[in-house]
């Protein structure tokens, strides 16, 4: 969604993921993203390296000036659109690796010895689809944290419910941290109608280990969004 509202935008030139930029989902090489952004005739060129989020720090010491959006989600919302895309596929992957298996999948990538540990603590044998689904948006998120990025004043973490419940404003704000113009075209599409769209399957249990993650970057967000503020 944040990608379609850019792309309203001429300051932009927007490589998804299945762009130019990605073979198999995966994003070229460092040099490629280095001579795409220097002969670029845009303001900005913006990737979406989804599957090499845990690469984040080193994307960002490839050029000067370079920002980054951690878009998040609500874990019980993620979980419905994961499960109704690609149905069991976080349950096998997880199993896998708790197994020791694929640890050269982009899934595994970021991973310390005390994530695995943790994801073996688990009996997959009668795992829901659903729970492993929320373990892998546990893992993923917590990258943030281990990246280190919450020390980075150049990271805006993103919750899309405030997106999709305020564009206009919450566009301003990411216009303002990247350093563009607003324009009012970039979220004249943006709805609301997928947040809570469906009931959570999820239980207590996995939901209080997801809620305070969500919480800790909701809060790390609005800090970075004051600061702008005031620094405007």
């Amino acid at each position: 969604m944040l990608l379609e509202c850019l792309e309203q935008s001429m300051d932009f030139e927007v490589l998804g993921e299945s762009s130019k930029a990605m073979v198999n989902f995966r994003i070229k090489s460092d040099d490629y993203i280095r001579n795409t952004v220097l002969s670029s005739h845009h303001k900005f060129v913006v990737f979406k390296p989804l599957t090499d989020s845990h690469r984040a720090r080193q994307f960002l010491d490839l050029l000067p000036n370079s920002v980054a959006i951690w878009a998040f989600r609500r874990v019980e919302d993620r979980v419905n659109s994961s499960i109704a895309m690609f149905g069991d596929h976080n349950l096998q992957v997880l199993r896998g690796l708790a197994r020791g298996e694929g640890l050269d999948k982009w899934q595994a990538q970021g991973l310390s010895p005390s994530d695995l540990e943790f994801l073996r603590r688990f009996d997959y044998s009668t795992m829901s689809p659903h729970t492993a689904s929320a373990l892998f948006w546990y893992l993923r998120n917590t990258l943030y944290f281990s990246q280190g990025l919450q020390d980075y004043s150049n990271v805006l973490p993103l919750a899309y419910e405030d997106f999709a419940a305020n564009p206009d404003e919450t566009m301003r704000e990411i216009c303002r941290f990247v350093g563009a113009e607003f324009r009012p075209e970039m979220v004249s599409a943006v709805h609301s109608q997928s947040v809570g769209r469906s009931e959570s399957r999820l239980s207590e249990e996995t939901l209080a280990l997801c809620r305070p993650l969500y919480n800790r970057l909701h809060e790390i967000q609005k800090a970075r969004l004051r600061s702008l503020r005031n620094a405007a």
